[in-house]
């Protein structure tokens, strides 16, 4: 998504039959009533972003403390099953 978050968010609108806006990829940074009772403790970022920011580098396994690997290794093969579900980025 962040890589490209055009092409996701066209390639996603496209899948649910919704016209995508340009104007969906930046915003003016503000609270907003739809944040609930918890923006306070949760959303300080997203108050004052004003777009999609870059995308983090890739974490691998090896990057994990030790305790958590095997959770992850454990956690693959269903990964590996929803990602062929994953949308990709549009080109048009």
């Amino acid at each position: 998504m962040l890589a490209d978050p055009r092409g996701m968010l066209t390639s996603l609108f496209e899948a649910c039959r919704v016209p995508f806006d340009v104007a969906m990829l930046s915003w003016a940074p503000r609270r907003r009533a739809s944040d609930g009772v918890l923006a306070p403790a949760w959303y300080e970022a997203v108050e004052q972003s004003t777009g999609f920011a870059a995308a983090p580098r890739e974490l691998r396994i090896a990057d994990l403390p030790d305790a958590l690997k095997p959770v992850a290794e454990s956690a693959l093969p269903i990964y590996g099953r929803l990602a062929r579900h994953t949308l990709s980025a549009s080109k048009g």
